[in-house]
Protein backbone atom coordinates (compact mmCIF):
# COMPACT_ATOMS: atom_id res chain seq x y z
CA UNK A 1 0.00 0.00 0.00
CA UNK A 2 1.53 2.99 -0.89
CA UNK A 3 0.10 7.09 0.41
CA UNK A 4 1.12 9.94 2.28
CA UNK A 5 -0.24 10.37 5.92
CA UNK A 6 -2.80 12.73 7.02
CA UNK A 7 -0.10 14.50 9.60
CA UNK A 8 2.38 14.72 6.41
CA UNK A 9 -0.30 15.33 4.41
CA UNK A 10 -1.53 18.89 6.55
CA UNK A 11 2.55 19.74 7.31
CA UNK A 12 2.54 19.88 3.58
CA UNK A 13 -0.49 22.07 3.99
CA UNK A 14 0.92 24.14 6.34
CA UNK A 15 4.00 25.25 4.15
CA UNK A 16 2.20 26.69 1.16
CA UNK A 17 2.34 30.47 1.50
CA UNK A 18 -1.08 31.81 2.04
CA UNK A 19 -0.86 33.81 -1.34
CA UNK A 20 -0.95 30.00 -2.92
CA UNK A 21 -3.49 28.51 -1.23
CA UNK A 22 -6.52 27.67 -3.67
CA UNK A 23 -9.87 29.78 -2.84
CA UNK A 24 -12.39 27.37 -1.76
CA UNK A 25 -16.05 29.19 -3.01
CA UNK A 26 -18.57 28.70 -0.80
CA UNK A 27 -22.43 29.37 -1.60
CA UNK A 28 -25.34 29.16 0.44
CA UNK A 29 -25.73 25.81 -1.96
CA UNK A 30 -21.91 24.10 -0.45
CA UNK A 31 -22.08 25.62 2.91
CA UNK A 32 -25.01 26.76 6.06
CA UNK A 33 -24.43 29.26 7.97
CA UNK A 34 -25.66 29.71 11.86
CA UNK A 35 -25.42 33.04 13.58
CA UNK A 36 -26.10 33.76 17.07
CA UNK A 37 -27.82 37.14 16.15
CA UNK A 38 -28.86 37.66 12.55
CA UNK A 39 -30.92 40.76 13.33
CA UNK A 40 -30.05 42.62 10.17
CA UNK A 41 -31.18 44.99 7.40
CA UNK A 42 -32.87 43.86 4.68
CA UNK A 43 -30.44 41.56 2.09
CA UNK A 44 -27.69 41.51 5.27
CA UNK A 45 -28.01 38.63 6.46
CA UNK A 46 -26.02 35.45 7.71
CA UNK A 47 -26.43 33.96 4.11
CA UNK A 48 -24.17 36.65 2.97
CA UNK A 49 -21.13 35.09 4.68
CA UNK A 50 -21.03 32.65 2.27
CA UNK A 51 -21.90 34.80 -1.06
CA UNK A 52 -19.35 35.99 -3.31
CA UNK A 53 -20.66 38.80 -4.32
CA UNK A 54 -20.57 42.71 -3.50
CA UNK A 55 -22.29 45.79 -3.03
CA UNK A 56 -25.10 47.82 -1.35
CA UNK A 57 -26.47 45.33 0.77
CA UNK A 58 -24.25 42.16 0.40
CA UNK A 59 -23.13 42.15 3.98
CA UNK A 60 -23.72 40.85 7.42
CA UNK A 61 -24.69 43.16 10.18
CA UNK A 62 -25.88 42.62 13.25
CA UNK A 63 -27.22 45.88 15.21
CA UNK A 64 -27.02 46.43 19.16
CA UNK A 65 -24.88 43.34 19.45
CA UNK A 66 -21.28 44.10 20.29
CA UNK A 67 -20.15 39.90 19.99
CA UNK A 68 -21.69 37.61 18.30
CA UNK A 69 -20.81 33.42 17.09
CA UNK A 70 -21.28 32.11 13.38
CA UNK A 71 -21.04 28.85 12.72
CA UNK A 72 -20.33 27.69 9.18
CA UNK A 73 -21.18 24.07 8.07
CA UNK A 74 -19.84 22.46 4.69
CA UNK A 75 -22.68 20.37 3.51
CA UNK A 76 -21.77 17.08 2.65
CA UNK A 77 -18.40 17.13 3.22
CA UNK A 78 -14.81 17.64 5.18
CA UNK A 79 -12.38 20.25 3.64
CA UNK A 80 -9.20 20.81 4.31
CA UNK A 81 -8.66 24.91 5.87
CA UNK A 82 -5.43 26.52 5.70
CA UNK A 83 -6.59 29.91 5.72
CA UNK A 84 -9.81 32.23 5.95
CA UNK A 85 -10.55 35.81 4.53
CA UNK A 86 -12.93 38.42 5.42
CA UNK A 87 -14.10 41.61 3.50
CA UNK A 88 -14.62 44.66 4.84
CA UNK A 89 -18.54 46.19 4.17
CA UNK A 90 -19.43 48.86 1.43
CA UNK A 91 -19.87 51.63 4.55
CA UNK A 92 -20.05 51.94 8.17
CA UNK A 93 -16.27 51.65 9.07
CA UNK A 94 -17.42 51.80 12.91
CA UNK A 95 -19.26 48.92 12.35
CA UNK A 96 -16.08 46.61 11.36
CA UNK A 97 -14.86 43.71 13.81
CA UNK A 98 -11.88 44.19 15.90
CA UNK A 99 -11.65 41.06 17.36
CA UNK A 100 -12.28 37.39 15.23
CA UNK A 101 -11.53 34.04 17.22
CA UNK A 102 -11.38 31.72 14.37
CA UNK A 103 -12.32 27.98 15.16
CA UNK A 104 -12.27 24.29 13.26
CA UNK A 105 -14.50 21.35 14.60
CA UNK A 106 -12.64 18.29 15.20
CA UNK A 107 -14.91 15.43 15.27
CA UNK A 108 -12.55 12.79 16.37
CA UNK A 109 -12.60 14.47 19.76
CA UNK A 110 -16.05 15.95 19.33
CA UNK A 111 -14.82 19.62 20.25
CA UNK A 112 -14.28 23.15 19.17
CA UNK A 113 -10.41 23.77 18.63
CA UNK A 114 -9.23 27.09 18.83
CA UNK A 115 -7.24 28.29 16.14
CA UNK A 116 -6.27 31.82 15.60
CA UNK A 117 -7.46 35.06 17.55
CA UNK A 118 -7.08 37.75 14.72
CA UNK A 119 -7.36 41.44 14.80
CA UNK A 120 -8.12 42.61 11.59
CA UNK A 121 -6.87 46.27 10.66
CA UNK A 122 -8.94 47.58 8.14
CA UNK A 123 -8.09 51.24 7.72
CA UNK A 124 -11.12 52.39 7.27
CA UNK A 125 -11.09 50.87 3.89
CA UNK A 126 -14.36 49.21 2.11
CA UNK A 127 -14.81 46.17 0.32
CA UNK A 128 -11.22 45.36 1.42
CA UNK A 129 -10.53 42.03 2.32
CA UNK A 130 -8.01 40.63 4.58
CA UNK A 131 -6.66 37.23 5.15
CA UNK A 132 -5.42 35.41 7.92
CA UNK A 133 -3.30 31.82 7.77
CA UNK A 134 -4.11 28.82 10.29
CA UNK A 135 -2.85 25.75 10.85
CA UNK A 136 -3.93 23.17 8.53
CA UNK A 137 -7.36 21.24 9.47
CA UNK A 138 -9.74 19.09 7.69
CA UNK A 139 -13.16 19.73 9.23
CA UNK A 140 -16.61 19.85 8.39
CA UNK A 141 -16.89 23.21 9.75
CA UNK A 142 -15.52 26.31 11.39
CA UNK A 143 -17.07 28.54 14.29
CA UNK A 144 -16.11 32.42 14.39
CA UNK A 145 -16.23 34.69 17.53
CA UNK A 146 -16.38 38.48 16.33
CA UNK A 147 -16.00 41.02 18.96
CA UNK A 148 -16.61 44.83 18.30
CA UNK A 149 -14.35 45.32 21.92
CA UNK A 150 -11.39 43.29 20.59
CA UNK A 151 -12.43 40.52 23.41
CA UNK A 152 -11.59 37.13 23.00
CA UNK A 153 -14.20 34.49 23.77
Amino acid sequence: MYGISYESELRRINAIPLEQLREIKLSPKTATVEAEHNSSWVGESKEQLVMDEQGWGKKWITERVMESTVEILFNQKNLIVSGIGFVSANDCPHRDVKSITIYWWNAAEDTWIESLVARPNWEEKRHHLLKFKIEACRTQKMKFFFSHEGKSE
